[in-house]
């Protein structure tokens, strides 16, 4: 099962991702900009990076990454 998080480059976004990965989780991650976001997390095998505003996607698009 892969989880997807909205907001991961925020605080609770991001220790969110951080114990998920811990656990040993595949995490597909939205955010806009990845810049923030620790090397650790970025770097990570299990997580896929979608890089877009969440407010810009169609419905369509965001159904793919559901």
């Amino acid at each position: 099962m892969k989880t997807l998080v909205v907001g991961a480059s925020g605080a609770t976004g991001s220790l969110l991702v951080e114990q998920l990965l811990k656990r040993d989780q595949k995490v597909k991650i939205i955010v806009r900009s990845d810049d923030s976001l620790p090397e650790s997390i970025k770097n990570h095998k299990n997580l896929e990076i979608v890089q877009a505003s969440l407010l810009d996607l169609s419905n369509s698009e965001l159904e793919k990454h559901v």
